[in-house]
């Protein structure tokens, strides 16, 4: 699980459209550059934190972050998901570095819970080619000190067709309580040893709203933070600990209780000053969000430890939103080409 730091009551959340940083530039017309656009029944949204004095305003790293919505994505809409394939292709190769030869791809999460196996289910669907290639390379250099009868100076380079898409290597790392080891510290070895260009990590997310559950894909190039969107921070992904470009792509699939009974309750009060009955509304009016939210949690915590809630179909969800970021990831990389000259 990837996101936004928590602080103080702030409601947990993965997705920058729901921080509250957000909400509050957005609810006073701050200069944050945002683009919003519809297209093929996805609305799509971009923000751009630029300066370090938004990030601070926000608790956002700089970057680019990109949100996808259709409340259609978590149904069997074979049209919707092409259109998210599309779209989401078109944003990976946006975000990439332009002279890209080699990219890796993580899986976050864990295979065996559902609503944490996004990452490691879409990460079986990407097509790995970095060994093909590396095999290749070996076959033409060998080839290149061979004499070949009745022709000098042959260059067997020059009969292939030239390399189309990138190079691509991928790996679920795990979890720390299967591994024993910080997931970032797991890619920093590989990133060390392969030196790909780029990294694409792939996670599930936390969300603030139900509404949010399987219909939103937000991708990043500013890093993640896995484990903070349900309070278990870990370490940092991002290219200032990695040294290499990061993006981070995910769809929400759990939400906090304590959020759920929120946005009820504001639900409520909403529709009660609509009817002028806002007196119904009791002691809540009396308290402001942050502190309705700190109740809602503070109760629920004297229960049980602090619970995060899914859909009852997660599984057939989760899979099939998994298949549709491989199959982003696989045209995305696919529709770049390798040879930086051509």
């Amino acid at each position: 699980m990837d996101v936004l730091k928590d602080i103080g009551g702030q409601i947990r959340s993965d997705l920058f459209l729901e921080s509250a940083g957000f909400q509050e530039e957005r609810e006073h017309g701050g200069d944050l550059p945002v683009r919003e656009y519809e297209k093929n029944g996805l609305h799509v949204t971009e923000v751009c934190v630029k300066t370090a004095e938004q990030g601070a305003r926000l608790n956002r790293v700089r970057g680019r972050y990109i949100t996808i919505f259709s409340e259609e994505l978590k149904e069997n809409d074979g049209g919707i998901h092409q259109a998210a394939v599309n779209e989401t292709a078109v944003w990976l190769r946006k975000l990439l570095p332009e002279k890209i030869k080699t990219v890796f791809v993580a899986g976050l999460g864990n295979s065996e819970a559902s609503p944490d196996a996004l990452g490691p289910d879409a990460v079986n669907h990407v097509a790995v080619n970095r060994h093909v290639r590396s095999e290749e390379n070996q076959d033409m250099r060998s080839e290149e000190n061979q004499d070949i009868p009745g022709e000098e100076n042959h260059d067997v380079r020059s009969e292939e067709n030239p390399q189309k898409g990138l190079s691509v290597c991928a790996m679920i790392p795990g979890v720390m309580a299967k591994t024993g080891m910080e997931t970032a510290n797991i890619l920093t070895g590989v990133i060390e040893k392969i030196k790909p260009d780029a990294l694409v990590v792939v996670d599930a997310l936390a969300a603030r709203s139900v509404t949010r559950l399987g219909t939103t894909i937000q991708i990043t190039d500013a890093g993640i933070f896995p484990g903070s969107g349900v309070g278990n921070h870990r370490r940092e992904i991002s290219r200032s600990v990695l040294g290499i470009p990061v993006i981070a792509i995910g769809i929400p699939m759990v939400v906090e209780a304590a959020a759920i009974i929120y946005e009820t309750i504001d639900a409520i009060r909403s529709a009660l000053q609509q009817e002028n009955m806002e007196q119904d509304a009791g002691f809540l009016k009396q308290l402001s969000r942050e502190e309705q939210y700190d109740l809602f949690r503070e109760l629920l915590e004297k229960k049980a430890r602090p619970l995060y809630v899914t859909v009852k179909d997660v599984d057939e969800i989760e899979k099939r939103l998994a298949f549709t970021l491989s199959e982003a990831l696989n045209r995305a990389f696919s529709g770049m080409n390798s040879d930086p000259q051509t």
